[in-house]
């Protein structure tokens, strides 16, 4: 990913600090024979805890939508989508808000990052990430790039959902 995303980065296992959140915090520097067992150990505990966390964040974001599109949302102004509306402003509005927070204001723990940031917003929605992609490119005043990519996310988007019913439908 570009450096233009440091809030994106980061969703894709990257802290703002360019640590990869996959790699031990004391990567860099010359290590001892013996080092190579713990370093080992603590890279598979670490790596297997961030696992979880994002299973965890995304357990909770898929019942959240699952739970919004039951609800009397689903029903609203039929046929608009309403409850899928719903899911994708917030999602996009949890992931620009936490992601801020984490990013310029607190200090929280990697685990909880990845919980919110790529397990529960990434289950509740994907559509947050494109948003917030988008929020960029037109703060960094990339306008066409930006037009651009809502564009042709739309139309590609578009078309791969009809490609997909398509090829359901010819299976046997």
């Amino acid at each position: 990913m570009s450096e233009k995303f440091p809030a994106m980065e980061f969703a894709h296992n990257r802290l703002c600090s360019k640590q990869r959140l996959m790699t031990p915090s004391h990567a860099g520097k010359q290590l001892a024979r013996g080092d190579w067992e713990f370093l080992l150990e603590r890279f598979n505990v670490e790596t297997l805890t961030r696992y979880l966390a994002v299973a965890l964040g995304g357990a909770l974001g898929a019942m959240a939508r699952y739970y919004l599109n039951n609800s009397a949302l689903s029903r609203a102004a039929v046929p608009f989508p309403t409850a899928t509306f719903i899911i994708n402003v917030t999602g996009s509005f949890i992931l620009g808000f936490f992601l801020t927070l984490v990013t310029e204001r607190l200090s929280v723990s990697p685990y909880l990052r990845v919980a919110v940031a790529v397990g529960f917003v990434g289950a509740y929605t994907t559509f947050s990430t494109f948003e917030y992609e988008t929020v960029v490119l037109v703060r960094e005043r990339g306008y066409l790039l930006a037009f651009l990519y809502v564009a042709s996310s739309f139309i590609v988007g578009f078309a791969a959902v009809w490609g997909g019913i398509i090829l359901a439908r010819k299976l046997d």
